[in-house]
């Protein structure tokens, strides 16, 4: 005779009707919150255990980002609601492994406490299946994280009865994941093969948490106190505010060129700008002329060993019709200095040797982002049609990764005058472009007051023939002079 698996004593409380559809949706991906005090622990809480109730075996995964957060909002009190911290109590729902990190209930369901502080830990999780799974402050995860979670919600094989695998997630706008979230749950966009049939968001404010409302007044005042911004998020959830993001100056409008063109006078110089590693190369092609920073190219693309990105450099030269020599610097970061133990080189020297010769430049970090911060400013004083006419730095739209990755960098919370370095996929153009602002800040004014001026074919023809009287005479007047191709 098969065993019988005794029903669990799980204690319920009354649910708003916001935690209620919550709990009932049958969406693949659920979002709940979206402001302070809505209620949002509360309910995954009562959603865990009305579904290890009601689904006997099911395997559910709850993470934060960090371990102690999840135990100290979770873990304690589900050990309270559970009845785990006494073995005999005859209210006890399930028990507590603290080497396991789960509880267990004894019809099989299981609800184990993760948790992912850093990009990589999500790989921990791969190979897994869960029947569900909950980020709890979505926000704090990149979008690498969630989508990684997203490949472990299947069926477990431990569920009894006919269950649909899902994901829960909570949260408040603002944090790392800032953006994803807002593509999926609140402007619905989607891509690929992303079905927005399988998309809920389920939008909770202090305002529709009663307890709250009844006991703690003060906590609803001190929202509403709060700072414009900072308000409008976690009182209104307001995800068009984008509270921690660093170049909060961007503004697309303003910034970006759609299909933008070189001057034709040739009046301005020639920089490339990189930063490389395996995992990405990035490289920008710079113009400085008297009134604006123009970054009007892009190299992006990952696992190009020296060689091969050196001569995507020289490939790209050539098909933007200039030469090597038309350029005044290719500008790489001091890391590249760094000598080998094994041949006592450096990848600099490399670099060289496949005829990208670099100029080394220093990471000063905060130094090279105000200057961008600078150069991206907007003058809104004056009328909107003249307000792109304020801001340096001009970004053409051919530069797809940079005008995606730099306004989403995060300021690091521990030093205002410098952004987060993860998720690290979006630092790799940002920091290629620090690379010149950090070297155009130091370099000499002499060098920065070069003049340039390109010319047709056939007036270059006339410059190459001309004596060195006449020209001297040409390079005085016009500065440095480049055939148009």
């Amino acid at each position: 005779m098969a065993r019988r698996i005794p029903e669990n004593p799980i204690e319920l409380i009354e649910l708003y009707p916001k935690q209620k559809q919550f709990i009932r949706s049958n969406k693949e991906y659920v979002c709940y919150g979206g402001a302070r005090g809505g209620g949002k622990s509360r309910a995954v809480q009562e959603l865990v255990k009305i579904y290890c109730k009601m689904f006997p075996g099911i395997q559910i995964l709850l993470v934060r980002r960090t371990y102690k957060d999840v135990f100290k909002n979770h873990v304690i009190p589900l050990q309270v609601q559970l009845h785990c911290l006494v073995d005999d109590d005859p209210k006890r729902a399930a028990s507590w492994s603290k080497d396991e990190g789960a509880f267990k209930f004894a019809n099989g369901s299981r609800i184990t406490i993760g948790y992912c502080d850093n990009e990589n830990d999500v790989l921990h999780y791969q190979g897994l299946a869960y029947d569900m799974v909950i980020l709890e402050e979505a926000t704090h995860f990149t979008e690498f994280q969630f989508q990684t979670f997203t490949e472990i919600v299947r069926p477990s094989g431990f569920c009894r009865v006919p269950f649909k695998p899902r994901m829960r997630l909570t949260c408040n706008p603002g944090g790392v994941g800032h953006e994803w979230v807002k593509r999926l749950f609140i402007d619905r966009q989607y891509k690929d093969s992303e079905n927005p049939d399988d998309y809920e968001m389920i939008y909770a404010k202090v305002y529709d948490n009663k307890f709250i409302m009844e006991n703690d007044i003060a906590y609803v005042k001190r929202l509403e106190n709060l700072p414009p911004e900072r308000r409008a998020q976690m009182l209104e959830g307001d995800w068009n505010v984008f509270s921690g993001l660093f170049f909060i100056e961007f503004d697309e409008k303003y910034h970006v060129i759609p299909d933008g063109r070189l001057p034709r006078d040739g009046n301005y110089n020639l920089y490339a700008c990189m930063d490389y590693g395996l995992d990405m190369f990035a490289c920008y092609f710079i113009a400085i002329t008297p009134y604006n920073v123009l970054v009007f190219d892009e190299i992006y693309e990952p696992g190009l060993i020296i060689s091969q990105a050196a001569q995507k450099i020289r490939e790209k030269v050539n098909n933007l019709g200039y030469s090597m020599n038309d350029f005044n610097a290719f500008l790489g970061p001091d890391d590249l200095w760094n000598t080998s133990q094994e041949n006592g080189r450096c990848k600099a020297d490399i670099w060289a040797d496949y005829g990208v010769p670099l100029t080394k430049v220093k990471r000063d970090r905060p130094t090279g982002w105000l200057a961008i911060k600078e150069d991206l400013l907007v003058d809104y004083s004056v009328a909107p049609e003249k307000r792109a006419d304020t801001c340096r730095l001009k970004i053409f739209s051919k530069c797809v990764n940079l005008i995606r990755c730099l306004p989403k960098l995060q300021t690091d919370p521990k030093n205002s005058d410098d952004c987060m370095t993860e998720p690290h996929e979006l630092t790799h153009a940002p920091d290629a472009l620090r690379t010149f602002y950090t070297y155009w800040l130091n370099v000499p004014e002499e060098i920065k007051s070069q003049r340039c001026i390109r010319v047709s074919q056939e007036v270059y023809e006339d410059y190459l023939n001309a004596s060195d009287e006449v020209k001297e005479y040409l390079e005085n007047k016009y500065g440095k002079i480049f055939c148009i191709q």
